[in-house]
């Protein structure tokens, strides 16, 4: 059995900002999709990034790397390619964006 993604609520995601806890936000969506909405203080690292590597390179080992796309899917399949290439302090968003706005 495949265990699932390390997920973080929305909930929590704003506690993390509310304490000004030191992590790193990637919007895993296009740019079109960046340009129309966006959570503050995000970054955005297109998937093509983490399908090919070239944006392990952009990533800190150093602190939480959360990542977030529209509805979740996307991010979960980043995660498990970050992961794989050793960025155990990683999760992401539950319900990507759609669950950030409706919060």
């Amino acid at each position: 059995m495949k265990t699932p993604a390390p997920e973080i609520s929305v909930g929590d995601l704003k506690s993390k900002f509310a304490a000004d806890e030191d992590f790193l936000l990637i919007d895993v969506r296009e740019p079109e999709e960046f340009a129309q909405s966006r959570i503050p203080g995000s970054v955005l690292i297109p998937v093509a990034g983490f399908v090919d590597a070239s944006a392990f390179k952009l990533l800190p080992r150093d602190k939480e790397i959360i990542l977030h796309c529209h509805s979740g899917i996307r991010s979960a399949t980043c995660l498990a390619l970050i992961q794989k290439a050793g960025f155990t302090n990683s999760r992401h968003l539950e319900g990507g964006i759609v669950a950030w706005e409706k919060l």
